[in-house]
Order: C-alpha cells, then structure tokens, then sequence
C-alpha cells in the first residue's frame, strides 16, 4: 500500500496498514480511561481531605 505523497513501500505486511490505526486508537482509549481514573482520585483525596 503506497500513501499520497509517499513513494516508498510500506514497512511491513500489507494486512498492518489498516490494523496499525485501529490498534493506536484502542491503546489512546485505554490511556484516556487510566488519566480518568487518576484524576477521579486526586479530586476524592481533596474533597474528603486525605
């Protein structure tokens, strides 16, 4: 698979070109979620004065 303005093969099976995209938009998700989590705690130990 050959990208716009890219002459060069990709690196890697070809089936990776459109894995790749939905595997890095699965892992922002999770870090999104675990930064939820800890900003959910810092709030609790202010509010309930820990």
């Amino acid at each position: 698979a050959r990208e716009f303005g890219w002459n060069e093969p990709s690196v890697g099976p070809d089936y990776a070109v459109s894995l790749s995209p939905a595997y890095f938009n699965l892992r922002k998700t999770s870090i999104y979620g675990g930064s939820n989590e800890v900003q959910r705690g810092i709030i609790s130990k202010m509010v309930l004065g820990f």
